[in-house]
């Protein structure tokens, strides 16, 4: 199996240099290391299949996985394919060869014994339907009788409905049904089967394919007729084309954005990771969007789809759109929405927000061609977002705001501003605001940076669809910002922007990555941001660059690093594109050939993207298969700055 691997690798590094479609990808070993669990999801889908671990199971998929609501395994194996050749059951050995390969949008196996060959292959015909198509082919130079069996066995009770297989998960439900040669049975426990109704002989290299299929209807989806999953089954070679198609447009928009053949695995990756953490609408969420990662975090978070929606502007503006508009959904009529939302949504964090950058979203999507109408809908809610912070979060009315919560305390002050546990929090205070809510004692100037930019972004958007005024307006309040940020924020001692204390004014000193937001933004005149330049140049140009927290401070990776020092790719993206804004090109490409040669897996196909990374050696640290993450890595492989 090393030797196989190793074989797909090489091939991989040669094929990508020329692809051009997704069949280009078929060598793409996509088994991405999710802290052991290998599950592969697409089209939005919430149940996940895996490949199995013990040979004994070759030919079958490990799951469904159901993950948004449940979160555990329906099953070990769910249905496992046994072949009888001539009566006897042709069992596959440990000296059999057995080939697994996972190229963008299905998960494909292969063996031989001495009379046959088997294929299988799964895929989504979409975010409720996986598909096994599956080949028989005889190898004998002479016809041999198949007949063919389909165990299940699921860890719920099944019920049989018309040649279908049904597990009743109270608000929940997976059917299982195969082609219309096949019948069906059920039984007490859990237990199933599909069976060939009738033997079939097949002449020498004639091959039998057949397919079966596992469809979920989530909480509060529609639940399926007996006729669309029938009908879906008999689709399944138009749909395999389909998604064949799906996919090689996917591959080939990178393909023509890319501008170094060395970024085309970490793009290909990063893309595979989005998709693979898309989830449809399900439960309390109306809309589709873009989890964190694929373990733990279990639902939209609002500073993360901003993000995942700004990227996917570029390749999929459906998508795109829709991760801010699961968001709005949940904004209550003073505009504050919640930090994230789950598909049960009495979970829901209500007591803080996340920074705001979904009108920078709206813009992108705008300006890749999205519908000026449908973001017209949003311009009422975005607004809303945008005002609720100077009305619950700048506490001196000074419009320089703060982060804060709804309960008062400091964690969840620490939350909404995404850094967990950012140095410039500690020893800070909470502060009551007069119209609700409460704010830390300290101005911050990326909270400010991006509030200039969605006054940028508003006013972009206000004069696509009509609204000039608003136009002139957000402009105008953008330059007032501008001038406070400059005149206030700038550290003249440290080369750096920084947070303000909120009565006094003055710097609090602490050089994190939030010291480089201005230059993204375009805040910063030319020669402050001369100044961040050479400070990210002496000062956080570590291993991987952009480390969170200087490694001059005393608090730099220590203990529960995480915000403080540990490298996150967001971060990296807004630094690398405020070096490229104001003209040292050079300098931010020397940062980004260092970000690819040190940033541990980056150009290994079978090594998932984390969500952040040690700067000093570069390792992976925290979760695997992060989208914001693959989200900026993918725009700095297109070589996209916004």
């Amino acid at each position: 199996m090393k030797k196989m691997f190793l074989t797909l690798l090489l091939v991989l590094s040669t094929v990508l240099l020329n692809a051009n479609n997704v069949e280009s990808f078929l060598d793409y070993s996509a088994k991405l290391d999710i802290n052991g669990e290998k599950i592969f999801y697409d089209q939005g889908a919430h149940h996940g299949f895996g490949f199995p671990t013990q040979q004994i199971y070759a030919g079958a998929f490990r799951g469904p996985h159901l993950q948004s609501i449940r979160d555990k395994d329906l099953a070990k194996i769910l249905i496992l394919p046994e072949i009888f050749i001539d009566g006897k059951s042709s069992r596959i050995t440990k000296k059999t060869d057995w080939t697994r390969l996972s190229p963008p949008g299905r998960l494909i196996q292969f063996y031989e014994t001495q009379k046959i060959r088997f294929e299988t292959e799964l895929f989504y015909s979409d975010s409720r339907i996986a598909v096994i198509s599956s080949k028989i082919t005889n190898l004998t130079g002479e016809p041999v009788e198949i007949f063919i069996k389909l165990h299940g066995k699921s860890r719920q009770s099944t019920t049989l409905n018309d040649q279908s297989i049904c597990v009743d998960l109270d608000s929940e439900q997976v059917w299982i049904n195969a082609s219309q040669d096949f019948a069906a049975r059920n039984s007490i426990g859990g237990g199933f089967k599909f069976f060939s109704k009738e033997k079939r002989t097949l002449t020498p290299q004639q091959s039998y394919s057949f397919d079966y299929q596992v469809a979920y209807s989530y909480a509060n989806s529609q639940e399926f007729t007996q006729t669309q999953l029938q009908e879906n089954l008999a689709n399944a070679d138009q749909l395999n084309k389909q998604n064949h198609e799906l996919w090689a447009n996917r591959i080939n928009k990178i393909e023509t954005r890319i501008t170094s053949p060395e970024w085309r695995i970490p793009a290909i990756k990063s893309l595979l990771i989005l998709y693979s953490n898309w989830k449809a609408a399900a439960g309390d969420l109306k809309h589709d969007g873009i989890y964190p990662a694929s373990h733990f975090f279990k639902a939209f978070w609002g500073w993360d789809s901003w993000k995942h929606a700004a990227a996917l502007s570029f390749f999929d503006l459906e998508l795109s759109l829709s991760n801010v508009v699961t968001m709005y959904d949940f904004m209550d009529e003073n505009g504050f929405i919640p930090d994230n939302i789950f598909p049960d949504s009495s979970k829901n964090n209500l007591r803080d927000t996340k920074p705001p950058l979904s009108g920078w979203a709206l813009e992108l999507y705008l300006k890749n061609g999205g519908e000026a109408d449908k973001v017209a809908k949003l311009y009422d809610k975005l607004l809303l977002q945008h005002n609720w912070w100077y009305k619950f979060r700048d506490h001196d009315g000074n419009q320089l705001c703060e982060y804060g919560s709804e309960d008062g305390t400091m964690q969840a002050t620490r939350w909404e501003s995404g850094w967990d546990n950012a140095a410039r929090f500690d020893n800070r205070k909470i502060v009551k605001n007069k119209n609700g809510g409460y704010s830390a004692d300290i101005e911050s100037v990326d909270l400010n940076s991006y509030l200039y930019r969605e006054k940028i972004a508003i006013a972009v958007i206000a004069e696509q669809i009509g609204k000039n005024e608003d136009a002139k307006r957000y402009r105008e309040d953008a330059a007032k910002i501008k001038e406070l940020i400059n005149n206030l924020m700038f550290d003249q001692t440290a080369g750096f922007y920084c947070d303000i204390d909120l009565t006094t004014k003055k710097s609090i000193g602490t050089r994190e990555a939030s010291g480089w937001l201005p230059l993204w933004a375009g805040v910063a005149d030319n020669e402050k941001a001369e100044k961040v330049k050479e400070t990210i140049l002496e000062e956080f140009n570590t291993t991987i660059p952009f480390s969170t927290l200087s490694p001059k401070d005393d608090r730099f990776m220590k203990g529960d690093s995480y915000w403080r020092g540990p490298v996150w790719i967001d971060q990296v993206y807004f630094g690398l594109s405020g070096l490229k804004r104001y003209g040292y090109d050079r300098e931010a490409e020397i940062l980004i050939d260092k970000i690819l040669r040190n940033t541990e897996g980056l150009t290994d196909p079978s090594f998932s993207i984390y969500e952040n990374y040690n700067p000093l050696t570069g390792k992976a640290m925290c979760a695997s298969r992060f989208s914001w993450s693959a989200a900026h890595f993918l725009m700095i492989a297109c070589d996209i700055w916004e």
